[in-house]
């Protein structure tokens, strides 16, 4: 193919489906081509011209299992769907990580303000993505809430003043999450969409991130659509996070340090081994000293909740006595502060 034909192509792999729709001439326009070079670049696939590849694209479109998957056929065995799925997501990760629109992303991690709150309205298959980032972004210290009910969500914007509120849909095109962002538009929040580009919702946004998924969630099952909306919140989370800096992180750890409670003894222990060793192979520089001290007043902790007592007191003197690889006073009469606050527990149980 010549230049012109491979620009053509690359605006036709960019949005499958939306070539099926364009006329030649708004085609045409998408990669600054002339209207003559698109009918060389049809008939060079055999097909009669323009029309006539707009129907044989549209036919390879709807190939796959109808309502389950594009990329697989009735009659594909277990050797074969589960490799052609993975596949199909891998390329739609890719295709999108090389597309992201990364000035918008940029803007959209310096929005959240300080006691600002979010809000992500969650509707039909997306509203499990916008779980997912309730998940993600509560942890930077702002109120975070996902709502389905679109009376709800326009209480929750007059009484929340400068939110932000985050629109997550494949189409766009979903009517009542575009007027709800358009009416979130008159108040003093700010609305940000991940969805497709050019798309209804995406003009009733202040800042939109623009996705280009080549899936018909109209005919098959929303896969790949959303293991990408996923990733490029996971890029969002990221970037906010480092914007905060270091000064995050102690609130991220406090975070992560609340759920050791609800482990099993033993895997605490077996934490505490592999913090030590990592410690110790690297000459104390990969995890802090004072994390041995930690992990074992978890350890502590969970032995004297669960009513343990002595059988688990040896266990924790070979922790006491192991964690003296590491070479520092401090850390040595810390721990023995810990086996003899152990000592004083065992012995009242």
């Amino acid at each position: 193919m010549n230049k012109s034909e491979a620009k053509v192509a690359n605006a036709i792999l960019e949005d499958p489906e939306a070539a099926t729709r364009s006329s030649i001439a708004v085609l045409a326009r998408q990669p600054q081509v002339s209207e003559p070079s698109v009918n060389r670049f049809c008939k060079r696939f055999g097909a009669k011209g323009f029309p006539d590849f707009k129907l044989r694209l549209a036919r390879s479109l709807v190939s796959g299992v109808r309502y389950i998957s594009r990329a697989v056929e009735m009659d594909d065995d277990i050797d074969t769907y589960p490799r052609k799925l993975f596949d199909n997501t891998i390329t739609a990760l890719m295709l999108a990580r090389d597309q992201l629109p990364l000035s918008a992303i940029e803007r959209a991690c310096r929005l959240p303000r300080a006691g600002s709150a979010h809000l992500f309205p969650r509707l039909g298959t997306s509203a499990a993505v916008a779980q997912d980032a309730e998940h993600k972004f509560f942890r930077f210290k702002v109120p975070v809430t996902t709502c389905t009910d679109p009376s709800c969500i326009a209480c929750w914007q007059q009484v929340a003043g400068s939110a932000m509120l985050l629109f997550i849909s494949h189409t766009g095109r979903t009517e009542i999450l575009v007027e709800t962002a358009e009416l979130a538009r008159t108040t003093e929040a700010t609305v940000v969409s991940l969805t497709a580009e050019g798309s209804p919702l995406a003009a009733a946004s202040h800042l939109s991130i623009g996705l280009s998924v080549s899936e018909n969630t109209e005919e098959y099952l929303p896969m790949t659509s959303r293991i990408v909306q996923l990733a490029v919140l996971d890029v969002l989370a990221t970037g906010m996070t480092l914007r905060r800096g270091e000064g995050i992180l102690p609130h991220l750890a406090r975070i992560k340090d609340s759920l050791k409670s609800t482990r099993f003894l033993r895997g605490l222990i077996d934490d505490f081994f592999h913090n030590l060793r990592r410690n110790h192979g690297r000459g104390g520089r990969y995890c802090p000293l004072r994390a041995h001290v930690r992990l074992l007043g978890d350890i502590l902790g969970k032995i004297i909740r669960d009513n343990a007592g002595e059988a688990l007191f040896d266990r924790v003197e070979q922790i006491r006595l192991r964690s003296k690889e590491a070479q520092d006073s401090d850390t040595w009469e810390a721990l023995d502060q810990l086996l003899a606050s152990l000592e004083e527990a065992n012995s009242s149980l």
